[in-house]
């Protein structure tokens, strides 16, 4: 048998060891500050995420917004686009009609002479100073440097003339259906058959030129091969 007195530390003994025990494991209250932080996020996770998310913003109003600026704006563009076709209509009509005017006595009537020819009622060799009699001032001057001599170059409504050193004129070039160039109703854009009635047998035609040869002078029809139409008539010496 176990003496009392030995009992009785034993048990003091045990007794002393659960206190310990006990006093040693951590409470709930105390617990450190970073445990209580876990336990917070942990809560916080498991809250639904609706309940935390703003609602988003309807994004249809927006887009209606936009939609209708977006239309606003095309209307104005347009609109605009309309009012400057008008205005550009307009200056095209008013310029066909001073330049209808400004061609107007450029139109040739003199009787043709094919033993003779000429172009604007212009022969190779005649001056500048009677086509300014007789058509005023050119619209422009300058001058080609083109062959022997450099030509100065007269530029009137629908047509040029080339002339050389001493005034005289080289060639003459007819490029619009605006005048008259005085070939017995001959014009630019006419058929190579209108061609034949107004001057005759050409001397010379292919599908790109028709030609006509009479006293050293050449009068030359080039022809678009498409067509068949008269794209331009030129003068010029043999």
């Amino acid at each position: 048998m176990i003496p009392i007195g030995k009992h009785v530390r034993i048990f003091f003994v045990i007794t002393v060891i659960s206190l310990l025990i006990v006093g040693c494991a951590p409470s709930r209250e105390n617990a450190p500050d970073n445990v209580r932080v876990a336990e917070q996020d942990e809560n916080f996770i498991a809250t639904p995420k609706s309940e935390v998310e703003t609602p988003p913003t309807p994004k249809t109003e927006v887009e209606v917004t936009t939609k209708d600026s977006v239309v606003e704006e095309v209307i104005e563009a347009e609109t605009n686009n309309n009012e400057e076709e008008e205005d550009v209509f307009v200056a095209d009509e008013k310029d066909s009609a001073n330049n209808a005017e400004d061609t107007e006595f450029y139109h040739v009537t003199d009787a043709y002479d094919p033993t003779s020819p000429t172009l604007m009622g212009f022969t190779i060799n005649d001056t500048l100073d009677q086509v300014i009699d007789r058509f005023g001032a050119p619209l422009s001057e300058s001058i080609m440097n083109d062959g022997t001599e450099p030509l100065q170059i007269y530029e009137y409504p629908g047509f040029i003339l080339g002339a050389n050193s001493s005034d005289q004129i080289v060639f003459i070039e007819v490029n619009s259906t605006e005048v008259n160039p005085g070939l017995n109703k001959l014009h630019v854009g006419h058929t190579v058959e209108q061609a034949r009635k107004s001057l005759g047998t050409p001397d010379s035609l292919n599908e790109y030129v028709m030609i006509f040869l009479a006293d050293h002078v050449i009068t030359k029809l080039d022809i678009d091969p498409n067509t068949n139409i008269i794209r331009s008539i030129k003068l010029f010496a043999e």
